[in-house]
């Protein structure tokens, strides 16, 4: 049985939301109540905005260094009470295009985190590391810059790019634990057993270091 949240003033109908492994990691574990749901898409006005999930303050210590997700104003929500109620407090927003379809427009926030991991991962040949959606929003981005991109995915269907051969210049890490079939490059360099061949900078996610 679903609890009952109340709607907040000033609401917004919400148009889309999409399911983030976060969410699926909470299911049965959060408090009654809680709405979870943070790749949101809204209305306002006429207007279409996915919304900002998380906001720093952009003027302390933190934030000016660059380091916007540590400031003390990040950890806030900002979407309320959650992008899986039917309606949502109005907040900051990006705006795009009518042609972009609202279910699109959710991919605003997990794109916005690949690109900001993007800036700490070296260019040249770069191995994705899991083909889930964060895995290929990866891919296609890395294409464009200019990058050789591998990946490893026991999945077949879904791999979106080939494996590595040799040794790669950096690795995104975007599952939860290293696949664990036995991978066979073609070159004894390449070959590995739950752990990814030999890289020069390992990503995670979309928290990733360098």
């Amino acid at each position: 049985m679903l609890a009952e949240v109340d709607e907040p003033e000033a609401s917004v109908p919400v148009l889309a939301v999409g399911l983030c492994g976060s969410d699926l990691e909470k299911l049965g574990r959060a408090r009654a109540g809680l709405v979870l749901g943070h790749e949101v898409v809204v209305r306002v006005e006429g207007r279409r905005l996915a919304l900002v999930h998380h906001q720093p303050c952009g003027e302390c210590e933190r934030c000016l260094a660059g380091h916007e997700s540590t400031c003390e104003r990040f950890a806030a929500a900002t979407i309320l009470p959650g992008g899986f109620a039917e309606r949502v407090a109005g907040a900051d927003g990006v705006e795009l295009p009518d042609v972009i379809d609202d279910a699109v427009r959710t991919y605003v926030e997990p794109l916005a985190c690949v690109l900001r991991a993007l800036e700490h991962v070296p260019r040249g040949r770069v191995l994705v590391v899991g083909c889930g959606f964060v895995g290929r929003l990866f891919a296609a981005v890395l294409r464009p810059r200019g990058d050789e991109v591998f990946a490893l995915e026991p999945r077949a269907d879904r791999r979106c790019a080939p494996e590595p051969d040799r040794l790669v210049d950096a690795a995104v890490l975007c599952a939860t634990r290293a696949p664990a079939r036995r991978w066979r490059g073609s070159s004894p360099a390449g070959r590995w057993s739950r752990s990814p061949p030999a890289a020069r900078s390992i990503s995670t996610s979309c928290t990733a270091v360098s």
